[in-house]
Formats: structure tokens, C-alpha cells, sequence
């Protein structure tokens, strides 16, 4: 059924989120006529600096710049115009001191979309941006006068336990709120063309489950781990087919048996 008119907002606390957490959702949204915008809370600089320590060959700049390229290819995949795409860029991993000029922000954006629906980290989570978002957007809708036609607000899952269901379950467990209460716990099933839009999209993060292609030779491992990335088939094999290098050389590499060469970082 066609739902022209409708639209809805996705609130990543990082530039990567709308991807892993609802890709699947947002494709199938699209095909159902719904427009969709993106709203990205931090700069998300700070992933090398803070997961590994480097702060150097990437500098936070140059990871900032990557991954502004990132989530334009990959949003592109997911079938988003680079116009629906709204950057507020505070600062990676302290989105909790900025919260009122946050709130702020988002009520403005709210009151000019005003969409059907909105989606927004689980307050589950354990990444403190992620529990930054879900407050800041909650708190402003709470500001709006509730004359406004009600939001379906839902929750996506990306730090919490259910993780390790997603490869079943699409984008996860999406909890729909009214006001601060549950009303329904669902599972989107995003098989088929979106999923394979959605594992497209995945495939335009290289600095986040691999190694750069470009020469950071202080990057030692991938910023997503290995057990986030399960759930969404970023195997071992299918990262050395997207590589295009021997598995058992990639299974070496996790192991310590083998350093990294130069046409596998």
C-alpha cells in the first residue's frame, strides 16, 4: 500500500547508524512511498580516537571527512537524497554536554517535518551518544504542544542484547512509544531486495568493519568488533571476498599468525 505524504525521521547518534540499525526499514519506507530523513546528532570524529587510541594517520579531521564520504555512498545505496540528509555535527562521544542546544535543534527540525514516525536509538543502549539521542529527542517532543497530531516513536537496537538476533531479524526489535510508554515490541523483516540494499550500504563503511583501503597503518583492527558484526553476515569469507584475498588470510590475521600485508589493510 502506498503511503505518499508520509514520512518519517531517523535519528543516528553517529554516521553509520541509519545503515546498520535501520537500513532494511528505510528501504522498504522508500518503496512504500514514505518520504525519509536522516538527522546525524554527532561528527562522529572520534571513533579511531576513542575505540583505539589513534590520534594520528587518522587524525579525528581526517576520520571526520571519511566518514561524511561514507554515509553519503552509503545512503545513496539505501535510495536517501543527499537533501534529506541533516548533519547537527556535535561532538563525538559528548553529545550528553550538549543537551539543551541538542533539544533545541531537534524541535526546530521536528516542527518543520513534523513526520508520521521517527526512530530513535533504544534508551537501552550502553553507547552514551546512543542514550544522549534517545533522551534529547524524547525531551523535545515533550516541549511540543500536544495539539500536534501524536509521532509514533520507535526505538531501534544497535548496543543492547538483542544484537545477536539481527541476522533473522532484519533491523532488529523496534519498540513503538507513546510519550515515555511501551505500546507494542516488533521485528521488522527486511529479507530480500532490502536486505541486499541494506548489506550494499554496509559495504560503503570500510573504516568502520575493516581495515582503511587507504594507508592508516595505525588502525590495528577493525572499529566495529567482531561480535557486532556477526549478526549482520560480515563474516570472515565475506570480508575477503569484498577484499578480494584469500579467506584463510584473513582468518590467519585474527588469529596472530600472520601480519597484515599490504594488499589486505
Amino acid at each position: 500500500m502506498s503511503e505518499v505524504g508520509k514520512s518519517i525521521v531517523v535519528f543516528a547518534p553517529h554516521l553509520d547508524d541509519e545503515t546498520f540499525n535501520c537500513g532494511g526499514t528505510i528501504v522498504n519506507k522508500l518503496r512504500e512511498g514514505f518520504k525519509v530523513l536522516v538527522v546525524y546528532m554527532t561528527d562522529s570524529r572520534g571513533s579511531h580516537l576513542i575505540d583505539l587510541c589513534v590520534s594520528e594517520n587518522p587524525t579525528p579531521d581526517e576520520v571526520a571527512v571519511v566518514r561524511k564520504k561514507e554515509v553519503s555512498d552509503a545512503t545513496a545505496e539505501l535510495g536517501i537524497p543527499p537533501s534529506n540528509l541533516t548533519f547537527l555535527n556535535f561532538p563525538d562521544g559528548e553529545l550528553i554536554h550538549h543537551i539543551a542546544a541538542a533539544r533545541e535543534r531537534v524541535k526546530a527540525l521536528l516542527l518543520e517535518a513534523w513526520p508520521d514516525e521517527i526512530y530513535i536509538p533504544s534508551q537501552e543502549d550502553c553507547h552514551p551518544d546512543h542514550v544522549a539521542t534517545n533522551e534529547i529527542v524524547l525531551n523535545a517532543i515533550e516541549t511540543i504542544d500536544q495539539k500536534m497530531t501524536p509521532i509514533t516513536v520507535n526505538e531501534y537496537t544497535a548496543w543492547t542484547s538483542c544484537d545477536v538476533e539481527r541476522a533473522e531479524v532484519g533491523d532488529g526489535v523496534v519498540t513503538d512509544r507513546r510519550g515515555r510508554e511501551v505500546v507494542e515490541t516488533v521485528r521488522n523483516d527486511i529479507s530480500g531486495a532490502a536486505l541486499a540494499a541494506k548489506n550494499r550500504a554496509i559495504d560503503k563503511y570500510p573504516s568502520q568493519i575493516s581495515r582503511h583501503p587507504s594507508p592508516w597503518p595505525l588502525q590495528p583492527r577493525a572499529i566495529l568488533s567482531e561480535e557486532f558484526l556477526k549478526p549482520f553476515g560480515l563474516s570472515q569469507n565475506r570480508l575477503a571476498l569484498a577484499i578480494k584475498v584469500p579467506p584463510r588470510r584473513i582468518n590467519e590475521i585474527v588469529l596472530g599468525k600472520r601480519r597484515i600485508p599490504a594488499d589486505t589493510a
